[in-house]
Formats: C-alpha cells, structure tokens, sequence
C-alpha cells in the first residue's frame, strides 16, 4: 500500500493521497498538461538555473556524444544537479518509461518514412529502451547508447521529436539520465530543452 501511494503520489502531486475526505469533498485535480517538444512538467524544466544553463555556458568540458557531434560542451556535474533535484527512482518509473516508448512506437507507424529507415528506427529504439529501463540498482545505462540512438532518431526520423521529447523529459528518465553521466543529461538538454527555449515566441 505504500509503494502504491508513492506511486500515485509521483503521477499525480497535486492530488493529497492521504486525505481521508470523500470523493465529493476533494478539490478537482489540476489537469495533466499536454505534450510538447518539450513538456510541460520536463525535468530540465525545474532544474536551478545554473544547472539549466550548465551544457552550454560557465564550468565546462569538451566530450563527444552522439553520433558526429564532437567538442560538445559538458557541465560539470550536472547529472549531481539532476540526482539532487529530481530525487531516488520510483516504483513507478519503469511504467512511466514504457508508457513514453509505446507513444512513440505508436509516431513511428504514423511517421513518413522508407521501409528500410523505419525499420532501423524500430531497432533503435530497442536499444534506446534497454538503457533507459535498466534497473536502478544495476549497472549504469551507457551515456555512449542513448546520446549516439538519440542523435540518430532525431536526424533519420524527425517526425519522431515531440514524442521523444515527452520520452526523455519525464523525471523518470531524467533521473536514468543522470545515472548514465553527464553526457547524458547535457545530451538531452542540448537536444529538446534548448531546441524549445530557442523555438519560443520573443516578447
């Protein structure tokens, strides 16, 4: 019953779980905020701004990550930044993890794309799936797999980026993120935090 509440807890913060009131007496819940390139509720999005900006300003380090992407400014030690911020896995992150993979195998029938390209995609995404579903008390998800897939789903099949935008926002994979390193994290960040900062309306 615990593991439950925790659970229902991290799905739904705005709800008190332990209230003891009647259906009838609880406030309506806050609606859950559509999806997005990147969504509303992503990880990144909550992160202190100096972790925020980590991947591409003050404190850094040259790496490669994904495929051809060579000299990638780094924060250091922002996956620390994520751990802090975003706290230990979940009972419910796999579940959450799964859900985010089945949407976005449900894009990629829809996608306009060769049969060759949608089959690779398909198997890239197999791998994707196995790094970011690795248990918590395993060994590390491999930065190297998920920032070289990432890379070359997003380039082969651009249809495909809001809903791994949604994918790699949730705090639950965040929080495999910042597991597999910094790498990791400052991928996606570069990838769909920036990319919607960018994409956003100026006043």
């Amino acid at each position: 019953l615990t593991d439950l509440l925790a659970a229902l807890q991290q799905r739904r913060p705005d709800v008190d779980w332990s209230d003891s009131r009647s259906d009838s007496q609880r406030p309506e819940p806050k609606p859950i905020p559509a999806s997005s390139d990147s969504p509303a509720g992503a990880w990144w999005d909550h992160l202190p701004a100096q972790a925020q900006d980590a991947a591409v300003t003050g404190d850094v380090i040259v790496a490669t990550i994904g495929a051809g992407a060579t000299g990638v400014a780094v924060g250091k030690h922002i996956s620390q930044h994520v751990q802090v911020s975003l706290g230990p896995a979940t009972p419910s992150d796999p579940q959450l993890i799964e859900q985010a993979f089945q949407q976005v195998s449900t894009a990629l029938e829809s996608a306009p794309l060769d049969a060759t390209v949608r089959s690779m995609a398909g198997f890239q995404l197999g791998l994707l799936k196995g790094e970011l579903l690795k248990p918590s008390d395993g060994a590390a998800p491999s930065a190297n797999t998920i920032t070289q897939v990432g890379a070359w789903l997003l380039q082969q099949a651009p249809a495909l980026r809001p809903a791994l935008g949604d994918l790699f926002g949730l705090p639950a994979s965040g929080r495999v993120l910042a597991r597999a390193g910094d790498a990791a994290v400052a991928w996606a960040q570069q990838a769909f935090a920036t990319n919607a900062r960018e994409s956003a309306p100026k006043d």
